[in-house]
């Protein structure tokens, strides 16, 4: 949703050398900011460095620091606004913090933090947040839980169902459709008794601009970023794109994600994988999902390996 609200909002990263689509930085693996005083905690370096990366590279592989400076660029231009919740704002709009509506029992609708959320456990759930924020020496809601929400870390929660109606929806324009299981129920003599209805929830309204590049770039993932190695052993590999998760916490094993769609540039299937604790997303979901894949588009299933740490 940051590459969402970077491309319809038209918020890329400051020091970003056009604030287009193709606009580049260097990604040496350290945020940094004008505004963080020298020796600030805040300045984060990663091992991990990915070079000279736009939009498009930045998503195919998981450059957290290009969209950290998308959110930093939000909460500069305006954080106390009722224009800062604007990520969150698209996530919900697509589905998320709240069920989906699919016809099983006991679905959660997760959660999308916003500054009105903090401040509601700081009243009523003052356990969820730190004691720094409930004395006041810091503000219960900072720029960087901001960027936790960006990454999907931090207190944000979905389902794997609610990240597959989310996906199918960037991918068809912006259309959020509920999802069932059920398609119809017979009677023994033949009578029709139920039939679900295709019901759209919401429409997002995507420009074209958007859906060109966003679909384009989700094949970067599995065919030169972070999935490659997994769907390297795939024909159709091009005709898959998706994007790699891996959520972290603390005192746990990674929890791997992989959320996709094929054909890409016609999308029948959307597929969500998690495997709790399992590891990173590129290694342990894309392999399963690329499995999955092969099977829709009627290629022969390769082995589900685990791929390089």
């Amino acid at each position: 949703f940051s590459y969402l609200v970077a491309m319809e909002e038209g918020l890329f990263p400051e020091r970003a050398s056009t604030h287009t689509h193709d606009g580049t930085l260097f990604c040496d693996g350290v945020l940094d900011n004008a505004n963080f005083a020298p020796g600030s905690q805040q300045v984060f370096t990663d091992t991990s460095a990915h070079g000279v990366v736009n939009l498009g590279t930045a998503l195919g592989e998981s450059c957290n620091i290009y969209f950290w400076e998308v959110a930093l660029r939000v909460w500069r231009d305006w954080a106390g606004t009722s224009q800062e919740n604007i990520i969150q704002d698209y996530a919900r709009r697509a589905g998320l913090d709240e069920p989906t509506g699919v016809d099983l029992p006991f679905e959660s609708g997760g959660v999308i933090p916003d500054r009105e959320l903090y401040e509601l456990w700081a009243e009523e759930a003052p356990y969820r947040l730190s004691p720094e924020r409930l004395s006041g020496d810091i503000p219960v809601w900072l720029g960087g839980d901001l960027m936790n929400v960006v990454i999907g870390q931090g207190d944000v929660t979905v389902t794997p169902l609610q990240m597959a109606v989310a996906y199918s929806a960037l991918v068809n324009g912006g259309q959020v459709w509920q999802p069932f299981v059920v398609d119809r129920i017979q009677g023994a003599n033949g009578t029709l008794q139920y039939d679900a209805a295709p019901l759209l929830s919401a429409d997002l309204d995507l420009s074209a601009e958007f859906l060109s590049y966003f679909n384009e770039d989700l094949t970067r993932t599995t065919t030169s970023g972070t999935a490659s190695r997994a769907f390297s052993v795939m024909d159709n590999a091009w005709q898959v794109g998706g994007k790699t998760g891996t959520a972290t916490r603390d005192g746990a094993t990674d929890t791997a994600w992989f959320v996709g769609a094929a054909p890409i540039d016609n999308p029948q299937w959307v597929v969500a994988v998690v495997i709790e604790e399992g590891g990173g997303g590129g290694t342990i979901a894309a392999p399963v999902a690329r499995s999955i894949f092969q099977f829709l588009l009627g290629e022969e299933q390769d082995p589900i390996l685990q791929g390089p740490g």
